[in-house]
């Protein structure tokens, strides 16, 4: 089954190729054929420019197969609708908003993102944001479909406020934000994060992160239980680091987070445990908007995500705001838990 839908896939590629190398055939330039390669950049504005208001859209459409086992499934989704806003106050002052709606995951739509920015504090590249955003906790940095382990892991949205400073090599950044409630069910600004990014040659960036408290991600939230049982986990820190370096078509890129204090035991497995997790990615352009690229990665003393999983998969843009992609995801998930081996094809236009 494997090899007929290996086969199928390649059919399918070998089409979008076709069709690349039909609306490509004078581009000279070094395109690469993904519409973001992070999580910030899927959730940036780019788009229409209306007098200083910025709207855009994201459209992804997914069809997976996916085998377990015994269990065979697959589906067609939606996989992103993504509206977003943005106004210029003033030179100095903006807002941004952005709602996001995903098939059988978010009903109804939700503010995935809503903060307002302020700029040129006195301080040339110092800013504030403050409202609902993702702390500043990892770059989960992919060339695959789905989310890397570590962002499934590690991402955190909260309602903060940011203090950073950007230059050209170098970004800071240090967030406040609420934490969990506690065993009073009550809830205090005690969560923080700060991230690092140095871009030591133009071909390199390198980043160092810390979270106060990884139980509030959702992965970890998820697996410690009931709200009782989280709010009496202890605060656990976890840190981040990563490495991107591109040379020419090749771009390599390695992440990992691990958790700075163990957690208890029974509260992720029958003994304590201080998980990590950790993703490699090689990518390779074939040609102006053809990519294809490997991965392995892996995680430790988490039962609901793999411990190994690796694959591969190619990009190809259909112009400069549509592509088509293909990934293969082999996963082992350790103890009774069977492997399982997935095919996902997405659409993606920006609108």
């Amino acid at each position: 089954m494997k090899r007929q839908l290996a086969g199928y896939a390649c059919v399918l590629m070998t089409a979008a190729m076709n069709v690349h190398a039909v609306t490509h055939q004078h581009t000279a330039t070094h395109n690469a054929p993904e519409l973001y390669h992070t999580p910030g950049e899927k959730r940036s504005i780019q788009n229409i420019d209306l007098n200083g208001i910025h709207v855009g859209a994201l459209l992804e459409i997914e069809a997976a197969y996916r085998e377990q086992g015994e269990e065979r499934s697959s589906d067609l989704t939606l996989a992103t609708l993504e509206l977003g806003i943005e106004a210029e106050a003033t030179d100095s002052l903006s807002a941004k908003a952005l709602l996001l709606w995903e098939e059988d995951v978010t009903d109804p739509i939700e503010i995935d993102e809503a903060l307002i920015t302020l700029r040129d504090l006195g301080i040339d590249s110092l800013y504030f944001a403050a409202g609902r955003m993702y702390v500043p906790f990892g770059q989960f940095r992919t060339h695959f479909i789905s989310d890397p382990l570590v962002q499934t892991f590690a991402e955190t949205r909260q309602t903060a406020i940011l203090i950073g400073y950007s230059k050209e090599r170098l970004e800071l950044s240090v967030s406040l934000f609420r934490g969990r409630p506690n065993s009073s069910d009550e809830r205090s600004i005690d969560g923080s994060a700060a991230s690092l990014t140095l871009k030591p040659v133009p071909q390199m960036e390198v980043g160092l992160s810390w979270l106060s408290d990884i139980a509030d991600s959702p992965v970890i939230a998820e697996l410690t239980g009931s709200p009782d049982t989280q709010a009496e986990i202890p605060r656990t820190p976890a840190a981040g680091a990563y490495i991107s370096v591109n040379s020419g078509r090749f771009t390599i890129d390695a992440e990992y987070v691990t958790v700075l204090e163990e957690f208890e035991a029974g509260l992720l497995r029958e003994t304590a445990a201080r998980p990590d997790v950790w993703n490699l990615e090689l990518a390779a352009m074939l040609r102006d908007g053809l990519e294809i690229s490997a991965k392995a990665e892996g995680t430790s003393s988490l039962a609901a995500l793999p411990k190994h999983q690796s694959g591969a998969a190619i990009s190809v843009s259909i112009s400069d705001k549509s592509a088509l992609s293909l990934e293969m995801l082999s996963a082992d998930y350790g103890g009774d838990t069977p492997d399982s081996f997935a095919i996902t094809a997405r659409l993606a236009v920006e609108l």
